[in-house]
C-alpha cells in the first residue's frame, strides 16, 4: 500500500518519502481533495502543512496520493499564522493551525455532565494510550462538556475540533461525542508523539498549533494558550 509524499517530480511511497516544503494537493481514500504547503511521513502518519499556518497529522493509509502542484497553482496564504503575529495581536486571535480555540463564552454544558461521557473518554483513552482523566480536563477546557459547544474561530464539538480537522481525520458529525472525542484523543496522541511524550507542549501544541510550538522552543508566550494549558493541568489533577 501507497501513501505519498510530496516532490515536485513524483509521488513516492511512504518507506521512501522525505520531508518536502513543495505545495500540493492530497487526495483521501473518502474522496476528499485538499491543497497543502507540504507533507512529511513518519512512523505511519503523514503530516499534511496547511497553507493558512499548521500542519495535520493523519494516517498514511488514509491517503491515496499526493500530487504536486504547478508554481502557479501553489495554495495561497491568506493570513498570517497565529505565532508570526505581534505577542499583543496574538493573545487575541483565535488559535492558529491546531484544532481548539476558547469558545466566547460559558458553554451550556457543566462539567456534571462528565459521567455521560465517561465511557467514550475511556475508550478512546485507552485506544491511544491517554490518560482518561487528561482527556477530561482538556474536554472541560475546551468545551466544558458541551457536545453542541461552537467556538468564534469555527471549532466543534466536546474537544473544539475545527472543521478542516474534523474532515482530515475523517469525521463526518463533529457534534458527535463518540467522533469528537475519538478525533481530539487521536490528534492529541500525536501531538504526544511530536514532542517526546511532554504534556505542556502538546497541550501547547493543541491549542496553539504545533509551528507555534517549534518557533518559540516550548510553550509559545499567547496569553490564552498559557491559560489554556494551566487550566488542563490544573482540572488534570482534580476526580471530577
Amino acid at each position: 500500500m501507497l501513501c505519498a509524499s510530496l516532490t515536485l517530480a513524483a509521488i513516492i511511497p511512504c518507506a521512501q518519502a522525505e520531508p518536502a516544503a513543495a505545495p500540493g494537493r492530497a487526495f483521501f481514500r473518502a474522496g476528499e481533495a485538499l491543497e497543502v504547503s507540504g507533507t512529511r511521513v513518519s512512523n505511519g502518519w503523514t503530516y499534511l502543512q496547511l497553507p493558512g499556518g499548521g500542519e495535520i497529522a493523519v494516517p498514511s493509509d488514509q491517503l491515496l496520493r499526493i500530487e504536486p502542484l504547478p508554481a502557479s497553482h501553489a495554495p495561497r496564504v491568506e493570513k498570517p499564522a497565529l505565532d508570526a503575529l505581534p505577542i499583543a495581536e496574538a493573545e487575541s486571535a483565535p488559535a492558529s493551525g491546531g484544532p481548539s480555540a476558547a469558545p466566547p463564552g460559558p458553554a451550556a454544558g457543566t462539567h456534571a455532565d462528565a459521567p455521560r461521557f465517561e465511557a467514550l473518554i475511556h475508550e478512546a483513552s485507552r485506544r491511544y494510550s491517554l490518560d482518561p482523566q487528561l482527556v477530561k480536563a482538556m474536554i472541560r477546557v475546551e468545551s466544558n462538556f458541551e457536545p453542541r459547544a461552537v467556538s468564534r474561530a469555527g471549532a466543534q464539538g466536546l474537544l473544539q475540533l475545527m472543521p478542516e480537522t474534523s474532515r482530515l481525520l475523517g469525521v463526518v458529525d463533529p457534534f458527535d461525542p463518540q467522533q469528537n472525542i475519538d478525533a481530539g484523543a487521536r490528534h492529541f496522541r500525536s501531538l504526544l508523539d511530536r514532542f517526546s511524550g511532554d504534556v505542556v507542549l502538546a497541550l501547547a501544541a493543541y491549542n496553539a498549533g504545533e509551528h507555534a510550538v517549534k518557533r518559540h522552543g516550548g510553550l509559545p508566550p499567547f496569553n490564552e494558550t498559557r491559560k489554556y494549558v494551566d487550566r488542563v493541568i490544573t482540572f488534570f489533577g482534580l476526580d471530577f
